[in-house]
């Protein structure tokens, strides 16, 4: 894997140059702010894009969309979920234990990370909050 490939730096860049060319921020969000308050956040998204509320969107059935058959494997947890799945207290310390082991057998994986930072704490100075 390539650091390019990893794409932080390519969204703050994409970000940085719609707001120049536009001059409006477009949406930004965290996963993990989503699935902290998974109601109250996707309604934050809704009204920065002008959506009206749809409460029955909190929930869906089993049966995957037709379109997705082709990359079904990839969308597996979505497919037998029923709604976001709230961020286990423990999860972000597990991750991040999981990386600083990965980064121990590839290097390069700690330099990735440290290339990319400033650029996702600069796209979240512009998350939306709930």
């Amino acid at each position: 894997m390539l650091c390019e490939e990893i794409g932080l730096e390519a969204q703050w860049r994409h970000f940085d140059a719609l707001c120049e060319e536009t001059g409006d921020a477009p949406v930004v969000m965290n996963a993990e702010d989503i699935r902290r308050n998974v109601k109250d956040y996707v309604r934050a998204f809704w009204d920065a894009i002008g959506l009206s509320d749809i409460p029955e969107a909190f929930e869906w059935g089993t049966k995957p969309p037709e379109d997705w058959q082709q990359v079904g494997a990839w969308h597996g947890d979505v497919t037998t979920s029923r709604s976001i799945r709230p961020l286990d207290k423990d999860e972000n310390e597990t991750k991040k234990k999981t990386f600083a082991e990965l980064a121990q057998k590839a290097p390069d994986m700690q330099r990735y990370l440290e290339h990319h930072q400033p650029f996702y704490d600069r796209l979240m100075e512009h998350r939306i909050r709930a």
